[in-house]
């Protein structure tokens, strides 16, 4: 009951830089699926690959054909990071702050860049952040974005208008969620731009908002996805009605489904994939919160998902063969994990 993962080409140069990763957090795609980056926590540095994806009757070939890192006096402890545009992309440090950056170009002889942010968001209207984890951005207009950032252990989500016309002026900085949010660790905006969910870390389940324009730190989530450990990254899939989310906490993948036109209610995984054996797990397997996938994105043109942890830095699958892969019963879960259920002892180190 694990699905296959798909093989990968790449050059000597890139796959060392895999290789060497160590401990990451988030994994994206560039809107155009030409680049696939990293957020190296310890190191403090992103790692972007150039990437090919081509179509062929045994399933879709990957190559890795280059790549480009960089590393700022703003990144310490990368966690999440959303790409802008093809060129540009946010990083959110966990001992830092918010930072953009403009990516270094690839296919030179240099590959390690040190550089300067763009911008540099620190601080709402009343407060300094405090140690932002995730993110995510999505045009709002021409030249116009809004960046959703998980301010992580002052339990809030807050919101920015960014303006590129203006090197990404920050304004309206604002808290938009806070209520009953313990530690929010991801964060994913649908396609559609209806709905925001949120990993909430310590009670282990996922918050899903309804994208509005009174959304505010008092709104009340519309749904809510439960039977996980520590959730880590999210992503909706499949024209927004299913919802994929890394556990940070044990081998498994969950994947909700909702069969009606709006997320509502209480949702119980509608698949539990496990995507790691014992050994590697327990590689990870540093304190009951560690061990398991963190990062995950899809390429919805290829069909191709993306996952990313320390031991296990980069795996691709067929995103339909995922979704539609043998399940695990939550028992049956518990049982392959050699653990009983963690949720609800978090301590406040989310990974």
């Amino acid at each position: 009951m694990t699905p296959a993962a798909l093989d990968y080409q790449a050059t000597p140069a890139v796959q060392e830089v895999i290789d060497r990763l160590g401990r990451t957090e988030d994994i994206r795609f560039s809107p155009s699926r030409k680049k696939l980056a990293f957020s190296a926590f310890e190191d403090g540095r992103i790692v972007v690959l150039e990437i090919a994806v081509t179509p062929s009757p045994s399933g879709p070939r990957i190559f890795l054909s280059d790549y480009v890192m960089f590393s700022s006096k703003n990144i310490e402890h990368p966690h999440g990071m959303a790409f802008i545009d093809e060129d540009t992309l946010v990083v959110a440090n966990r001992t830092q702050f918010v930072s953009i950056f403009r990516i270094p170009p690839a296919g030179g002889v240099e590959k390690e860049f040190v550089i300067k942010p763009l911008r540099i968001i620190w601080r709402n209207r009343f407060r300094r952040l405090d140690s932002p984890g995730s993110v995510d951005v999505y045009p709002i207009g021409k030249d116009s974005y809004r960046l959703v950032i998980c301010d992580n252990y002052a339990h809030v989500v807050t919101s920015a208008l960014l303006n590129n016309k203006h090197n990404f002026r920050v304004s309206r900085h604002k808290v938009l969620l806070a209520k009953s949010l313990e530690i929010p660790d991801g964060v994913c905006v649908s396609k559609d731009k209806r709905w925001i969910a949120v990993s909430n870390h310590v009670p282990g389940t996922v918050f899903i908002y309804a994208n509005e324009s009174d959304l505010g730190p008092e709104s009340d989530p519309v749904a809510t996805l439960l039977g996980m450990d520590c959730p880590h990254g999210i992503r909706f899939v499949e024209q927004d009605q299913n919802i994929i989310v890394a556990d940070s906490a044990t081998h498994f993948v969950h994947v909700y489904a909702n069969a009606g036109k709006d997320w509502s209610g209480d949702y119980q995984p509608h698949r539990v994939i496990r995507v790691m054996d014992d050994h590697t797990f327990q590689l990870g397997r540093y304190n009951v919160e560690e061990g398991g996938t963190k990062g995950i994105d899809v390429d919805p043109d290829s069909g191709l998902l993306a996952m990313t942890c320390e031991h296990q830095p980069l795996t691709f699958y067929s995103l339909d063969a995922f979704l539609n892969q043998e399940t695990y019963t939550l028992n049956e879960a518990i049982r392959s994990s050699g653990s009983l259920p963690i949720t609800g002892t978090m301590a406040s180190s989310a990974g």
